[in-house]
């Protein structure tokens, strides 16, 4: 293949007898793993299918919501981050099927696939923001009055 051919992703899984995740998995290091150009494309599937929409109210509130996806895609994208693989793997299967659903004209699945892909990222973005929890005796208040043994 010629640098900067067109891949078929179906075509090679199907040639080399893979499925697609780890094809794209394998594909992805080997273009260098560009994590900011990968959540660029993100954001750029997203926002297309959000001028789709074609819904004045909603675009500015995707707009704003796509800044802070990209900006936490930086690290769901990165090639190092092995934990977000399969997430990743997901999310562009899902992406596969938000376009065969649009072009089927499927409003109820492609619906439900919205609600679906949201879960998914929401549950990503959750355990970015979200530190892990403390467990550290506090001890008695200032005050207790309730000791062990009191009266």
């Amino acid at each position: 293949m010629e640098p900067g051919a067109y891949l078929d992703e179906v075509n090679l899984a199907e040639t080399y007898e893979i499925s697609r995740p780890p094809l794209r998995e394998a594909l992805n290091q080997l273009a260098g793993g560009d994590t900011a150009e990968r959540a660029l494309m993100n954001q750029r599937f997203h926002a297309i299918i959000g001028d789709m929409a074609d819904n004045q109210f909603l675009t500015p509130s995707l707009r704003r919501l796509l800044i802070d996806h990209t900006r936490i895609g930086m690290s769901f994208y990165n090639p190092r981050n092995q934990s977000m693989a399969a997430q990743r793997s997901v999310a562009a299967d899902q992406h596969d099927q938000f376009i065969e659903l649009i072009e089927k004209g499927d409003v109820d699945r492609a619906g439900q696939l919205a609600i679906d892909h949201w879960e998914l990222s929401r549950a990503e973005i959750e355990s970015f923001v979200t530190p892990v929890g403390m467990q550290i005796p506090l001890g008695r208040a200032p005050g207790d009055l309730s000791q062990k043994g009191a009266s």
